[in-house]
């Protein structure tokens, strides 16, 4: 009986696999060679992301969206792989498109923020970081960051003021009194 039971349970379960073994492959049909060629980027995005190779990622990313400009979900990964490979030009591009669909994304607004403060445009950091969503832990980056941009517009009370906020949160008092 030993040996029975164990041939009587896998019959079926083989049967169903050699079933599915036989089954026809059907291949994917596009419409056309731009929708191969569009979907074939994209799985290599897919592919360079899961190996995390983030050159290749935000490469394929930027081309898979140039196929399908209107693909918010294409948008959001270019613009995550390209801020994080550190390529801020192309970030800025791809965070103007996010903060179109989504005017307070923190991110997006953080990055055009960090771009500014790289051309010294001082009073488009300040706008960038108004225009951001606030949430628990932005304040500590966001009065940092804006207090850092007040100074180097000699702002001294804005300085004051967005160090003032960080003596209210707990564990960034003393960041607030460093840069004082």
């Amino acid at each position: 009986m030993r040996r029975i039971l164990p041939l009587a349970l896998l019959g079926p379960l083989a049967l169903a696999m050699a079933g599915c073994s036989t089954a026809p492959q059907t291949p994917v049909k596009f419409a056309d060679s731009k929708d191969a060629q569009a979907f074939s980027t994209y799985l290599s995005a897919r592919f360079a992301a899961g190996e995390h190779d983030l050159d290749e990622a935000a490469r394929y990313y930027g081309q898979a969206l140039n196929n399908d400009p209107g693909n918010p979900s294409l948008l959001a990964l270019s613009f995550f792989y390209s801020t994080t490979l550190g390529d801020f030009e192309n970030a800025g591009k791809y965070a103007q498109g996010v903060v179109a669909a989504t005017p307070d994304d923190r991110a997006a607004r953080l990055a055009l923020a960090v771009i500014a403060f790289k051309h010294k445009d001082y009073a488009e950091v300040r706008k960038q970081l108004s225009l951001s969503a606030k949430g628990p832990f932005t304040v500590l980056t966001l009065s940092l960051f804006d207090a850092w941009a007040a100074a180097a517009m000699h702002d001294g009370a804005s300085v004051e003021k967005d160090l003032q906020s960080l003596t209210g949160q707990k564990g960034a008092e003393k960041i607030g009194r460093a840069h004082v």
